[in-house]
């Protein structure tokens, strides 16, 4: 009887549990039916953005994924959103599972705006997922800025499979400033300069490959340099018209800063120290016969120093003053006392014009420059629009308090 009444205990559960699964079906399809309309494509993707704010990454990466996997959509949108998925797990440090997102965005679009910036990523994720060797394949292929070259372009240098012409060296070249591009004229300043480019571009790629392009302070001094760029065309732009100078101008210039084109006196000097001044005919006796100590090159009016011999201004003056081949008097320097032989002596020249006209033309364009920028710069600040607000005196009460 017990157990009849076991077995039929057992009977009304799986009865029970049927009746269940059965009105289960239909209630559970409402339902979900109900949160699909409600939570829609546009919802799913604002919550992935919202995730993000909040600085919840790992489960912006979840939900983006699912939406992925869950919404087929056109090829393009697929890779837009597999590309997005894959900077998410960068983020993470996340490489692997960012370089098969990356992969197949490459093919579900090849010809996405994305894909330079992508083929960068792919790079940095193989380097730091420790796949060195495919890292430096893929820069290779996917990062090489290498120009086409020309059938008569001779390449001087190469990069892994990267070949480096002389057009990319000259054009590099072309592009100094007037005072640097000289430096690496003639064979042997060229190939200075393209064991210097080549070592640079080898160091930037490790650089790229660790990711350190992309850094907050990178990325900050970039914007600075755009905006330097940025601003110096404008001003070139601005004064360009009020740049125009003569070469009446230039010889103007010249004649009114005749000072700074002369060269100034100079003499070249031998030395014996002495204890006392009264063994000087010892001192002048063995420097006529040429002992004493040497100095290599040319003593300028206006130096400080002899060679090690420091604070000698004034002993300077006085050896300038001296003729040529002759004998100093014993001169006291700090606490020692020297005789100096006049070697050779180079009088006072002023430049001519002719000489310095490029020089003088530059430094007059340069003082032009300056004072049509600080022109403008007063123009600028007084601006309508334009308010200075700190005030030195207010600052200084507070440096009191």
């Amino acid at each position: 009887m017990k157990n009849s009444f076991f077995v039929f205990l057992g009977s009304l559960m799986i009865i029970a549990a049927a009746v269940l699964y059965f009105f289960k079906i239909p209630i559970t399809a409402k339902a979900s039916g109900a949160a699909s309309s409600s939570w829609s494509q546009k919802l799913q993707l604002e919550y992935v953005n919202t995730l993000l704010a909040k600085g919840l990454s790992a489960q912006a990466a979840l939900s983006l994924k699912e939406y992925i996997d869950k919404n087929p959509g056109d090829a393009k949108t697929q890779a837009g959103l597999c590309y997005r998925l894959g900077t998410i797990f960068m983020d993470l440090s996340l490489y692997e599972n960012a370089l098969a997102f990356f992969y197949k965005a490459e093919l579900l679009d090849r010809q996405a705006e994305f894909i330079p910036r992508m083929n960068e990523l792919i790079v940095e994720a193989l380097e730091k997922a420790g796949l060195g060797q495919q890292a430096d394949y893929e820069l290779s292929s996917r990062t090489s800025i290498t120009e086409q070259k020309a059938p008569s372009d001779t390449v001087v240098a190469q990069i892994a499979k990267r070949e480096i012409t002389m057009s990319e060296i000259d054009k590099e070249i072309s592009g100094l400033p007037e005072g640097m591009s000289e430096a690496f004229s003639g064979p042997e300043g060229k190939l200075r300069y393209i064991k210097e480019y080549v070592a640079r571009e080898v160091l930037h790629d490790r650089a790229k490959k660790l990711g350190l392009d992309k850094s907050t302070k990178v990325r900050q001094a970039v914007e600075d340099f755009k905006k330097q760029v940025v601003l110096q065309q404008l001003l070139v732009a601005e004064m360009a018209p009020a740049l125009k100078i003569s070469p009446q101008d230039v010889e103007m210039y010249y004649k009114a800063n005749m000072d700074k084109y002369a060269i100034p006196p100079a003499v070249k000097v031998s030395y014996m120290v002495i204890p006392d001044p009264a063994k000087k005919d010892e001192a002048m006796n063995s420097l006529s016969q040429g002992h004493g100590y040497r100095i290599d090159g040319w003593i300028v009016k206006g130096q400080t120093s002899i060679g090690e011999i420091s604070d000698a201004a004034g002993a300077i003056d006085a050896l300038i003053r001296q003729e040529k081949r002759s004998m100093s008097e014993p001169i006291k320097i700090k606490d020692t006392f020297y005789v100096f032989s006049i070697d050779d002596k180079r009088q006072e020249r002023l430049l001519s014009f002719d000489e310095v006209k490029k020089r003088a033309e530059s430094e007059y364009r340069r003082q032009k420059q300056e004072e049509l920028l600080n022109s403008l710069l007063t123009k600028v600040l007084e601006s309508k629009d334009v308010k200075i607000l700190y005030q030195i005196d207010s600052e200084n009460e507070k440096t009191k308090h």
